[in-house]
């Protein structure tokens, strides 16, 4: 940055303290993973464990407060519920017949594994 521009700052403000303006952090859409990858088909094991785990979406049910994705097969017999809330939910008309990778903690739901999405950033549409 200019010192001209740093100079010119602080005569606007009333300290003598230099201002350091830094750049906004990067932005990308390719979620942070720190969760270990997972198999879809081991999933069930996986009860209380974060996990990274891609599969192909077979069904989207929107039930108003929340969208139900599921992944691996069409439900009943889903290897994986992804649970859209909040911001997530936009994602629901994105989804349909393709392959997504979601991050999140799996729990278990009547029996079945679930992952409950509730950022954006947490639900990746492959291509």
């Amino acid at each position: 940055m200019p010192s001209a521009f740093l100079k010119q700052i602080n005569c606007k403000t009333r300290s003598s303290r230099n201002l350091v303006l830094l750049p906004p952090p990067p932005v990308s859409n390719v979620p942070v993973t720190h969760a270990p990858s997972a198999k879809l088909a081991d999933i069930k094991g996986l009860i209380g464990k974060k996990v990274t785990t891609s599969g192909q979406v077979y069904g989207v049910k929107d039930i108003g407060s929340m969208v139900l994705v599921n992944l691996g097969a069409a439900y009943p017999s889903q290897l994986l519920t992804v649970v859209l809330k909040g911001d997530a939910k936009q994602l629901a008309s994105q989804i349909e017949g393709k392959k997504v990778t979601v991050e999140g903690t799996v729990i278990d739901y009547k029996g079945k594994p679930e992952i409950v999405i509730t950022k954006l950033n947490d639900l990746i549409i492959q291509k």
